[in-house]
């Protein structure tokens, strides 16, 4: 019996949507300031969720993310001087009305698909213990341009546990220039304007379809 995964996740899926959003904005050519205010956006969300009852008061919840996001995002430290600012950045003034209203659209948007039992589970299982009962040989593949599953993280992380385990025969490989889908690539992914290539045509198709 011998075990191929691909790609493998080796860490909860807190840490996996952290590096992703940072990923994903990154290769969309996000400035700092804007991955700083992602950084923000899903900690103060995930932090309010796991800290909520399994029953949440969707009212409750926002008007309380509201609070805390606006707070949070003034706080940021102001542009290092020389630097270029956000273009149209629509959560430069968190306060304003303006970007009071995006923020609440963007609450409403995420906790409509956080607030399940499975995206609970996803945000807490740990794959670690799971992966150290693996006595099997395992293969593990993933991309170095996954901004999903992250090969660096993920594939540490599952040799980690496999090691702990005291599981000889694994063989960890990140393959260059592959996305998740496993398709060459040279910016990122499914999730970045390089899928509207007329060569991952059938990849976008599909995608569209789920």
């Amino acid at each position: 019996v011998q075990t191929c995964a691909l790609p493998i996740s080796g860490v909860n899926g807190e840490q996996i949507l952290y590096s992703q959003g940072q990923k994903i904005l990154a290769a969309e050519g996000g400035d700092q300031t804007q991955l700083q205010q992602q950084r923000i956006l899903q900690e103060t969300l995930i932090e309010l969720l796991k800290s909520s009852p399994e029953k949440v008061d969707r009212k409750i919840f926002a008007q309380q993310a509201l609070e805390r996001l606006t707070a949070r995002l003034a706080a940021l430290k102001a542009p290092q001087p020389g630097s270029e600012p956000s273009s149209g950045n629509p959560l430069a003034q968190p306060q304003s009305e303006a970007s009071q209203t995006v923020l609440k659209q963007l609450i409403a948007a995420n906790l409509g698909s956080m607030d399940t039992p499975w995206f609970r589970f996803f945000l807490t299982h740990e794959p670690g213990p799971v992966l150290e009962q693996v006595k099997c040989p395992v293969l593990a593949i993933n991309g170095s341009k996954d901004t999903q599953v992250i090969a660096e993280l993920n594939l540490k992380a599952v040799g980690k546990a496999l090691a702990a385990g005291g599981n000889p025969q694994a063989k960890l490989v990140e393959l260059p220039d592959l996305n998740h889908l496993f398709q060459h690539c040279q910016r990122s992914e499914e999730h970045t304007s390089e899928l509207q290539s007329p060569c991952n045509l059938v990849c976008r198709l599909l995608l569209e379809k789920k």
